[in-house]
């Protein structure tokens, strides 16, 4: 597994993310399972967003340290 040095403020987000994910997921009101849906994959969109930002960074760092 990887370690990325990421901010505290990065980290926070990425929790209360997936948090927010799992919330949702637990939610058992049919009415509104399109609205969550929508959120879910919008939510999802912005964690693989965050993610490749934090790869690049830790590839750039890793280009600085050679």
């Amino acid at each position: 597994m990887q370690k990325f040095n990421i901010s505290k403020k990065t980290a926070e987000t990425i929790v209360n993310m997936k948090l927010y994910i799992l919330s949702t997921l637990t939610v058992g009101d049919c009415k509104n399972t399109l609205q969550y849906k929508k959120e879910l994959r919008g939510t999802v969109t912005k964690l693989i967003i965050l993610k490749k930002k934090i790869i690049e960074t830790y590839r750039a760092n890793e280009k600085i340290k050679k």
